[in-house]
């Protein structure tokens, strides 16, 4: 079985960031940059290294915004994991 990493150096994972990029026609969703893009697992439910779905679980975002969603999705989990500790 491959690792995330691994899998992000695949054929299989280049062909789907590209068919992404394409669909969103090189620019960010979020701010409309079309510079330094990545793309975003919206979901990691549907990895199981390759079989994520392009359209639903795949998003472009230029390198500012995924940092800024990565940080808020942690902020999110953490006030949830307090809520639950409480």
């Amino acid at each position: 079985m491959k690792s995330y990493e691994e899998y992000l150096r695949s054929a299989d994972w280049q062909e789907k960031r590209t068919k992404r990029l394409l669909l969103d026609n090189f620019t960010c969703q979020r701010c409309g940059s079309r510079h330094n893009l990545q793309v975003h697992h919206l979901s990691y439910d549907n990895l199981n290294l390759g079989s994520e779905d392009i359209y639903s679980d795949l998003i472009t975002l230029c390198k500012t915004c995924h940092k800024y969603i990565e940080e808020r999705k942690r902020e999110d989990l953490t006030k949830e994991l307090h809520k639950i500790t409480k």
